[in-house]
């Protein structure tokens, strides 16, 4: 009898939920989240339509709110180049529930889920929830992201595995044929017919991906490896028998193509190419068959523990990393944490944190299979540096490569030291001469500030050029008003993305300011100057004759700007998030504080209380949503022993980044969070002489941790500002080597001392890198937040740590302005240099120029000497 079914002809599945959250119920609403495989916007558009067309069809949602990100190929790419070929495609729909799309999206870029959509469906029950909603909603995304990670870490178990159970059977195999040796004639070595050929039931794991038992797939792991160690124990037992064989074999001329093939596989090694049956077309050698993974024995890795992770890697490959670390000499580890060295395929941190933790991780040294292959094939343990497998871990991965081991396997000096065991660290090492001890005397006289102060010679300034690092440029000009109304079009263009038209504005304001030292009465006084064009000359024209330019007016009349601006005044909102905020319908801080989660009570006001108190200051980072922040406490509670309850407080008190990759991995929402909940302390001017004592207090703590430093405020205060936003500080000692770690430590002990609250940026040291290739700064930096002691008014200090030799180019780069430092990259450009603030590089060359002094950073380019107060090439 026929149905509907009968005429409906499919010609893909349906799409099918890969994990279904609990039902989360509050006040009559209930909220369920589902999760489906979406390796295109067509398929995740069709999953979408799929739950709440059939599935809800008939109970509809009041709103499907849904999210997907999926990895796609780029136009024109093969994907044969890696993740470059590659991009993301993500996106998120509200269905009528504001913001709550890219709260989503946000945890599924958390939870690091890839070629999925998540709906999270909600029927509403009539009474509202206010922002518990947002919670709810995340809750059953969340579920159903960590679901499907746990599934997929399952198949990679599985995959690993299978792969596992192959090897192992073709290590029986060979065993079985091995122990057969003394009693094979030539004519047996053809091998057993087809008939006789043992054939491998495959194992079946379908019980343990029901269960989604991941222990049990772990423990399966390891039973196979070991019983894998075994039988590779025994082929060694056996391999003079092998041996045997082979040379019995050796002495006929002539061998069958057939029996010559199995010969081959039971002795592992070629035969000669000049073998009549070798004649004609054939595969080339396999090198590994000569001095690979089967060649002689090797002591090069002796004593090293390794730790092969198999995700990513194919059988085969598995098979010839056992081999080759086995001939090399080396020690396979059962448990990572027994290992000094990882061999992965891995090279993304959220994939690799699947199977190692990432503080494992960071503690060993982490290497593509290359390293292992070429370290056996040139008989030397290459430095790992060259090979890590992640670039974040780049310089861990060096320097925790293993040492020297004793005859008894316990890490020290070598009893017979091997020139070839020596790290990239060593080598280095033992071609630079002993670091110098501290000093014990003066500190040298570059580092410190002139005495009498350099003098300016007004008469070597060129007014009227084009830089203004040729200029004077005073903190207030005669023309201040006209410059403050221009610099409300620079802004204007600023938060609209229009970065060309800013610069136009920003070039007018620094002319003026630089250029005129009395007020413009004409407009022939302006058209002399550069940058200064058609429209600008109508604009100033129009301020000259009535006091006020009606598009600056008009500016200042629209909400939009009011948004924006404000918007942009709360740390880590761009010009960029503030447009895509003012998109979704924000136009408030109170509507921004509702979106990103911040309860109102979080919020304390100035005007209630006079600053944020020790409870409310960061509330909006340790809330229950703060995942990010959460993973950081465990990097603190890992690096400090504390009793319960002072882990508590800390908790209470901020955030604290161990590594620069702690500080990429926190949720750029959480510090925004943060940002809004200090915003009104942090909106505050800081007069100098709170400045002078934020400094005195801070070189009184740096003297304990490290003595001889010295330091020069920087940034506005430096520029003769009498209240500045932030506090900027650039430090060094005498001695390179005890400027590096040493901005880690030292807001390790602020932050103990509840100095520093929250530290939203940690960075290292870099080689310098002229054509910033991989980083763009080689300064050590921490951006914080700060409070004196017996203050309660939280402030932006952010700490700059150089190399003496390149102290003064950063106190340059860092005094500011901004189109100051502009300009003086572009006129180092025209003179064939490239100046930042880490160093000063010839271009044709790369040589590094290490100026001694202030003055003499102005003399490499060319320039004359213009005192810091006169550096306000900004409004």
């Amino acid at each position: 009898m026929a149905n509907l079914d009968t005429f409906v002809n499919r010609t893909k599945p349906l799409p099918v939920s890969l994990s279904t959250s609990q039902e989360i119920r509050d006040r009559a609403s209930t909220f369920v989240g589902n999760i489906y495989r979406a390796r295109t916007l067509a398929e995740a558009r069709a999953a979408i339509n799929h739950l709440a067309r059939v599935v809800h069809g008939a109970k509809p949602a009041s709103h499907e709110i849904a999210a997907w990100r999926c990895m796609s190929l780029k136009a024109g790419k093969t994907g044969l180049e890696g993740e470059d070929d590659f991009e993301v495609i993500e996106g998120s729909e509200d269905d009528g529930e504001s913001w709550s799309g890219a709260r989503v999206l946000k945890v599924m870029q958390t939870e690091a889920v890839m070629d999925v959509v998540v709906i999270v469906s909600r029927w509403y029950g009539g009474t509202m929830l206010g922002p518990i909603r947002f919670e709810h909603i995340e809750t059953c995304a969340r579920d159903v992201c960590r679901a499907v990670r746990l599934q997929d870490e399952l198949e990679d178990l599985l995959a690993t595995l299978s792969s596992l159970d192959d090897i192992l059977d073709n290590l029986r195999s060979e065993l079985e044929k091995v122990k057969s040796v003394s009693s094979m004639t030539v004519d047996d070595a053809a091998g057993p017919s087809n008939s006789q050929r043992r054939v491998r039931k495959p194992q079946d794991y379908s019980s343990i991906r029901k269960e989604v038992d991941i222990a049990k797939a772990k423990r399966l792991v390891t039973a196979r490896e070991n019983a894998i160690k075994n039988m590779k124990t025994q082929q060694e037992e056996r391999a003079p028998h092998r041996k045997v064989l082979r040379r019995y074999l050796s002495s006929y001329r002539i061998f069958q193509p057939r029996c010559l093939s199995n010969v081959q596989s039971l002795t592992n090694a070629p035969l000669s190419p000049h073998h009549p049956s070798l004649q004609g077309p054939r595969r080339p050698p396999n090198p590994l068959r000569a001095d690979g993974a089967n060649g002689p024995k090797l002591d090069v890795l002796k004593g090293v523990k390794l730790y092969i992770l198999q995700a990513k890697m194919t059988a085969a490959e598995i098979g010839e990393l056992y081999g080759l670390a086995e001939r090399g000499g080396a020690e396979i580890c059962k448990d990572v944490e027994d290992a000094e060295l990882i061999i992965t395929n891995v090279s993304m941190r959220k994939r690799l944190e699947r199977h190692i933790e990432w503080n494992v991780a960071k503690s060993k040294s982490l290497v593509t299979p290359a390293w292992l292959r070429e370290s056996v094939r040139k008989n030397i343990a290459l430095p790992c540096g060259d090979f890590a497998a992640l670039s974040d871990l780049s310089p861990t991965t060096a320097a925790n490569f293993p040492a020297e081991t004793d005859t008894d396997g316990e890490t020290g000096t070598s009893v017979h030291p091997s020139p070839t065991r020596t790290t990239s660290a060593q080598a280095s090492a033992s071609h630079r001469p002993p670091s110098t001890p501290p000093p014990t005397g003066p500190i040298p006289m570059n580092l410190l500030p002139p005495d009498p102060p350099y003098r300016c010679d007004m008469s070597k300034l060129d007014h009227l050029s084009r830089f203004s690092c040729c200029r004077a440029s005073p903190l207030v000009c005669p023309n201040q008003k006209l410059c403050e109304m221009l610099d409300v079009m620079r802004k204007t263009r600023e938060v609209e993305g229009e970065d060309r038209s800013s610069l136009s504005y920003q070039r007018a304001v620094s002319v003026i300011k630089g250029s005129i030292s009395e007020e413009i009465a004409h407009r022939r006084d302006a058209e002399k100057l550069p940058y200064i064009g058609t429209k600008l000359i109508t604009m100033i024209e129009e301020y000259l004759e009535t006091g006020h330019i009606s598009e600056v007016e008009t500016t200042l009349a629209s909400p939009r700007y009011h948004t924006l601006t404000a918007f942009t005044t709360i740390y880590g909102i761009g010009p960029k998030t503030a447009r895509q905020l003012h998109g979704l319908g924000l136009t408030t801080i109170e509507q921004l504080e509702t979106y990103y989660g911040v309860e109102h009570h979080d919020v304390v006001t100035t005007a209630e209380h006079g600053s944020l108190s020790g409870e409310a200051q960061t509330s909006a980072g340790t809330s229950s949503e703060g995942s990010a922040k959460a993973e950081i406490q465990t990097h603190v509670e890992a690096n400090k022993e504390k009793a319960p309850d002072a882990v508590a407080v800390k908790e209470a008190q901020g955030v604290m980044l161990d590594s620069e990759e702690d500080a990429r991995d926190v949720m750029e929402e959480n510090w925004i969070k943060i940002a809004l909940g200090l915003r009104h302390d942090l909106a505050k001017k800081i007069p100098r002489d709170e400045v002078e004592e934020i400094h005195r207090v801070v070189m009184k703590e740096l003297d304990d941790v490290e003595p001889g430093c010295v330091s020069t405020i920087v940034g506005g205060y430096r520029r003769g500002k009498e209240e500045c936003g932030d506090v900027d500080i650039v430090f060094t000692h005498p001695n390179p080597e005890r400027t590096r770690g040493l901005c880690k430590r030292f807001m390790r002990r602020l932050y103990d001392k509840g100095i520093v609250t929250h530290v939203m940026h940690l960075s290292r040291f870099h080689a310098h890198n002229a054509l910033r290739t991989t980083h763009w700064d080689s300064l050590e930096k921490a951006l914080s937040v700060f409070v004196l002691p017996g203050h309660k008014t939280r402030r932006r200090v952010d700490f700059i740590f150089a190399q003496p030799d390149t102290y003064w180019t950063a106190v340059v780069g860092w005094t500011g302005s901004m189109m100051f430092e502009r300009d003086l990259r572009l006129w180092a450009k025209g003179r064939g240099l490239k100046f930042d603030s880490s160093g000063i590089t010839r271009r044709r060359d790369s040589k590094l120029i290490f100026p001694k002094t202030e003055k003499e950073v102005f003399d490499v380019l060319g320039l004359p000497w213009i005192d810091p107060t006169l550096r306000n090439a900004d409004l």
